[in-house]
């Protein structure tokens, strides 16, 4: 079980790291290029910052223009994303890991914060899941990549909750190779699901500004990165 877990922690974990970050950069690529094309193209080359910022602002803080109808989805999604991001990166024992497998030092949530918003990101992906099973309209829309990275997700955030608890119901070692595994398939198929828009939005919407905007100026046919990636 040791080698395992050091083979997880080692070796695996940095091929997962450099999926995740080669793969986000073929995606980068493959959203800017378009775009490119068509700011090489246009007649008038200015780019609608007030508009970027905007979208930007609104995707930070999608509380303030929720709707009324939506404004507990809204909610959920929104503390779901932030868990999602920062947990990963920022947990104390994952920055250790960070540190000792790829030599980067990164800043440490204080422990009851990232227990709170590990909490918060179970209850939001357990209320995602349960959404898209009993709401027909989700229910019609959802593929079974939503489904299976949601369950990912949530076994990746429990197991890893689980195995520090004096109540974990297997050894220490066996829970937190779980957890280790299942957090590096997930980090594998971030460039090739919905995930990828958590790391990829600012970037995607930029190319998107510029894109749509220029290829009106020219008729060129653009299709928005940020209409092949919903959130979750």
């Amino acid at each position: 079980m040791e080698q395992m877990l050091n083979f997880a922690q080692g070796p695996l974990f940095r091929l997962a790291f450099a999926v995740l970050v080669v793969g986000l950069l073929r995606r980068a690529i493959l959203m800017a290029w378009p775009a490119y094309v068509a700011w090489r193209r246009a007649r008038d080359q200015s780019i609608r910052w007030s508009n970027y910022f905007k979208d930007l602002e609104s995707w930070l803080f999608p509380l303030t223009h929720a709707m009324t109808s939506r404004l507990v989805f809204t909610a959920v999604s929104y503390f779901f994303h932030v868990g999602l991001i920062l947990v990963p990166i920022f947990l104390a024992d994952h920055v250790s890991l960070w540190t000792v497998s790829i030599s980067l030092t990164l800043p440490a949530l204080p422990k009851s914060v990232a227990d709170i918003l590990t909490i918060l990101t179970m209850a939001g992906v357990t209320f995602l899941l349960v959404s898209r099973f009993v709401h027909p309209m989700m229910r019609k829309l959802s593929k079974w990549e939503d489904y299976t990275v949601l369950i990912l997700i949530l076994f990746a955030f429990i197991s890893g909750y689980v195995a520090g608890r004096s109540w974990n119901p297997i050894s220490y070692n066996a829970m937190l190779l779980l957890h280790v595994v299942s957090a590096e398939i997930l980090m594998m198929a971030v460039p090739f699901t919905k995930l990828s828009h958590c790391i990829l939005f600012p970037f995607a919407r930029l190319c998107s500004e510029i894109g749509s905007k220029l290829a009106s100026d020219i008729n060129y046919t653009y299709v928005s990165p940020i209409t092949r990636g919903k959130r979750p």
